[in-house]
């Protein structure tokens, strides 16, 4: 059969806590009760159409959708058994498909909670992702997207259906790792460990080796970007802040289990008397609520990035068996460089909801939607929330 679903993560949570990991990192156990509790608060975030909010209590949307199914799916659930009044994440996103892979970033994202929802992404609420996917690809330059984020996520979603990632992909990657080893979401933004981790987790899937130039790179970057806690900001150059936040902690250590590193105690990554990224992350959840905090409120998004970050799970969170076309031919560029189209938010709108908007250089919008916040690790709800 050419469509196969394999998820990693079906076992429940007690079996990881019995078996312990068998891959990823090589010390630390995941922690499975504080997931858990995220879980259930993650449950209590859904809405009516089946959807998830970026801010509680707010509308659905998509992107924030898919973050919900991964932290599901990289628990062991089933996304499709979550339900509100008879709503699943699978009946939302279809209603959203359509608008929301517009944007081949988005495409890409929703591709990977797709596959994750154990359904088949070349017909999906009427569209054919990986098509969308193809479209969009440069075959000449190796580039897909606006940014690094995009092109992570490209990648990654095509290891996700073993279809093989295109060599002319990983070689732009690898072609725009920086001097210190990190990656940078846009040109001249200097490197952060969000877009860094991600990168990572495109190159391991797409089959580089943790011994790679390219991974080393990546690692030497994040343990000098790692803060004194065992956490990690979203710049350690950071004029906003460089406290470490749940969201750049939590993506940097899946990027941490995906490269075999040891983040327990005792193991590189510990800063001493237990200060490991793992208990980093823990610092972050109320222990009232279960959700993860950002600002010391409750955050969903923090929330959905937390539990496989807790659980060892780097992306993709799960696997499937496609047919392998055909690349297209290089593609015209239709973007400028350095520019993406992002929607302000307006007054009480979350980041990223909107996606239509004037062409903008990304710092210039981001400054206008007041988001270049201390710490936000908010860049990849931005482009992709």
């Amino acid at each position: 059969m050419l469509y196969k679903l394999r998820l990693f993560t079906l076992l429940a949570l007690a079996t990881v806590m019995a078996v312990g990991l068998t891959s990823t990192s090589l010390a630390a156990q995941p922690e499975t009760q504080a997931a858990q509790d995220a879980i259930d608060y993650i449950r209590t975030l859904q809405n009516p159409d089946g959807g998830f909010p970026a801010t509680a209590g707010e509308e659905s949307s998509p992107g924030s959708t898919v973050d919900a199914v991964f932290a599901l799916a990289a628990a062991g659930i089933d996304p499709a058994t979550v339900q509100k009044d008879g709503g699943s994440p699978s009946d939302y996103l279809r209603s959203q498909a359509a608008a929301y892979s517009e944007d081949p970033g988005a495409a890409a994202k929703l591709f990977l909670g797709v596959v994750a929802l154990g359904e088949d992404p070349r017909d999906f609420g009427g569209v054919d992702l990986l098509a969308v996917l193809d479209g969009s690809f440069e075959a000449g330059s190796g580039r897909f997207g606006i940014d690094l984020f995009d092109h992570g996520l490209f990648m990654l979603a095509r290891a996700s259906a073993a279809l093989g990632v295109p060599e002319a992909a990983v070689s732009y990657l690898t072609s725009k790792q920086l001097a210190d080893g990190g990656w940078e979401f846009d040109e001249g933004w200097g490197a952060d460990t969000n877009t860094t981790a991600l990168a990572l987790q495109a190159l391991i899937a797409a089959g580089e080796g943790p011994s790679s130039a390219g991974v080393q790179g990546g690692l030497a970057y994040l343990a000098a970007a790692q803060n004194d806690d065992g956490g990690f900001p979203y710049s350690p150059e950071s004029e906003y802040g460089t406290d470490s936040d749940a969201n750049s902690t939590a993506v940097v250590i899946q990027a941490l289990a995906a490269a075999g590193e040891d983040v327990g105690a005792g193991g590189p990554w510990d800063k001493g008397e237990g200060r490991t990224p793992l208990a980093a992350l823990l610092s972050f959840q109320n222990l009232e609520t279960g959700a993860f905090t950002f600002g010391g409120e409750d955050s969903a998004f923090a929330t959905y990035q937390a539990v496989p970050g807790l659980l060892l799970a780097p992306l993709p969170v799960a696997t499937t068996t496609l047919e392998e076309r055909v690349m297209p031919a290089p593609a015209a560029t239709s973007a400028t460089p350095g520019v993406a189209v992002v929607a302000v938010p307006a007054a009480g709108q979350g980041p990223g909801e909107g996606r239509q908007g004037a062409a903008l250089p990304l710092a210039a919008a981001l400054a206008a939607g007041g988001l270049l916040a201390a710490g936000s690790g908010l860049l990849l709800r931005l482009r992709r929330g």
